[in-house]
C-alpha cells in the first residue's frame, strides 16, 4: 500500500490478522509505503489511520493519494482492473454492468412528496473518496454506486462492447452529458471504442414490483394516463431520441437500445410498440435495436418439484429436468422473435443462466453435466431461433446462486 504524508498503522480488526511489514516514509515524494499481509484465518480486516499528517498539513490532518494493489502489481500502476479479471472480460461479447444508478437495490424515490430527479452533477465521480453513497452532494440523490467512467475502463481495456442501465429517474440533461462522456470521454476516461457496439437500457426490470424503479415508473404511467409498460416505452423511445442528437448515423448500429420485459408478456410488448410507433410517428427501428426477456433455464419449470436432499439420484435428476425446460423455453424465445421481426429489430437477452438455489439445486451447480445444459440451452433454443446478444448472470457468487 501506500498514501501521501505519514500515519501511524493500527489493525483493529480481528486481533492478528493483519501486519504491516517495512513500513517506510520518503521525504523526497512525501510518500509512506508499506506490505499489508493478511491472515487467511481472519475474515475481518479493519486498518485505522491515526497520527495522521497529510503533506503540507499539521498533525492529524488526514491523508492523500491512498492506494493498495495486490502483489505483482507496481505501487506506481494506474492500472485499475487486475490482469486476471481484465483477461476474463476479454472473452465476452458483451460486459453487462448492473446496480449501479439503476436502484435495483431500492435506493429513494420520494424526497418530501416528489419523486427524485437525477440530476448530472449528482452521479457518482472517479474523485468521491467512497461511491455506493453521498460523499459530495447534500441533495436526495448524491451519487450512487460505482462511477460510469470506471465502468467504460473495463470496456476499453477489456476491449469489449458495454451494457449500460440509465437512472430511472435521470432527467434529459443527465441523458444528454452521459451520452456526450459515452462518445468524447473526459479527462478521466477516453471514450469508447468506436468498433464496438454499446447496449442502453433503460434501467433494469421496471416490470418487477419488488424494485422501486418500478413504482417510480407506475407513479408517472398514472400522471401520463397510460400503462406502465407504454410508459417504459415511451422514455426509452424518448432518450433514444437524446442520444440520437449526440452519436448521429451511429444509433442501431453501435448504440443499440433495448426494450426489456418480463418473459411471456410478448404481446404487451408488441402492443405498447405500436402505440409509441404511433405516438412518435416513426417505425420502431428507428428508436430501439432489440426487444427481449430474461432467459433464465429453471429445472422442472412446470412446477419445480423438489427433491430430497438425501436422495442420491436428485442431482441427476435435476439436471435431466432442464433439457425439458429448455423445451419449454425455446416457445418463449420464438414468440419474442416473431415481435422483433415484425419490427424489423432483434431479441436479446438481458440475464440468463440456470436458476438454482438453495439446497440440492445449489448441488447441481458443481455437476460436469451442467456443462452440456448450458450449451445446448443456448446453442439448440436461443441461438437457434435467431436471438442476438445475450448476458450470462453471474460470474460467481454465494453457493445459493452460483450460476444464476
Amino acid at each position: 500500500m501506500s498514501f501521501k504524508g505519514q500515519a501511524t498503522l493500527i489493525s483493529t480488526g480481528e486481533t492478528n490478522s493483519i501486519q504491516f511489514v517495512n513500513q517506510t516514509y520518503d521525504a523526497s515524494t512525501q510518500t509512506t509505503t508499506a506490505s499489508v499481509v493478511f491472515s487467511s484465518a481472519h475474515w475481518l480486516f479493519i486498518i485505522q489511520f491515526t497520527n495522521t499528517q497529510r503533506p503540507g498539513g499539521a498533525k492529524n490532518s488526514g491523508l492523500t493519494d491512498i492506494k493498495f494493489y495486490l502483489p505483482g502489481y507496481s505501487l506506481s500502476t494506474n492500472q485499475l482492473f487486475t490482469d486476471r479479471f481484465v483477461n476474463l472480460v476479454k472473452q465476452l461479447k458483451s460486459a453487462t454492468f448492473r446496480s449501479f444508478d439503476t436502484g435495483i437495490n431500492g435506493y429513494q424515490i420520494w424526497f418530501g412528496k416528489d419523486l427524485v430527479i437525477n440530476k448530472w452533477a449528482d452521479r457518482s465521480l472517479p474523485t468521491d473518496a467512497y461511491w455506493p453513497l453521498a460523499s459530495r452532494n447534500s441533495g436526495p440523490v448524491s451519487g450512487l454506486s460505482m462511477p460510469w467512467e470506471v465502468y467504460m475502463q473495463i470496456c476499453i481495456q477489456a476491449n469489449v462492447p458495454g451494457w449500460f442501465n440509465l437512472p430511472v429517474g435521470a432527467d434529459d440533461e443527465y441523458i444528454t452529458n452521459f451520452a456526450t462522456l459515452l462518445k468524447n470521454g473526459n479527462s478521466y476516461t477516453p471514450g469508447l471504442s468506436t468498433t464496438n457496439p454499446i447496449y442502453i437500457e433503460f434501467s433494469n426490470e421496471v416490470w418487477n414490483w419488488g424494485f422501486s424503479q418500478s413504482i417510480y415508473n407506475e407513479v408517472i404511467a398514472k400522471q401520463e394516463g397510460v400503462s406502465v409498460l407504454q410508459r417504459y416505452v415511451e422514455r426509452t423511445f424518448q432518450i433514444s431520441d437524446l442520444f440520437r442528437a449526440v452519436f448521429g448515423n451511429d444509433m442501431g448500429t453501435r448504440v443499440r437500445f433495448v426494450c426489456m420485459w418480463q418473459y411471456g408478456n410478448w404481446q404487451d410488448m408488441q402492443a405498447a410498440l405500436l402505440w409509441a410507433q404511433q405516438k412518435f410517428g416513426k417505425p420502431v427501428n428507428n428508436y430501439i435495436w432489440a426487444v427481449g426477456e430474461a432467459p433464465y433455464i429453471n429445472p422442472m419449470e412446470n412446477g419445480n418439484v423438489p427433491y430430497p436432499e438425501l436422495d442420491p439420484q436428485a442431482v441427476d435428476r435435476l439436471v435431466d429436468s432442464f433439457y425439458t425446460s429448455s423445451g419449454i423455453r425455446r416457445q418463449s424465445f420464438a414468440a419474442w422473435q416473431a415481435i422483433a421481426t415484425f419490427f424489423g429489430i432483434n431479441e436479446v437477452g438481458y440475464e440468463s443462466g440456470p436458476s438454482l438455489v438453495a439446497g440440492v439445486e445449489s448441488d447441481v451447480t458443481r455437476s460436469p453435466r451442467l456443462k452440456d445444459v448450458e450449451y445446448r440451452y443456448y446453442m439448440d433454443n436461443y441461438f437457434a431461433v435467431g436471438c442476438q446478444t445475450v448476458n450470462f448472470f453471474c460470474f460467481r457468487t454465494g453457493s445459493t446462486r452460483s450460476l444464476r
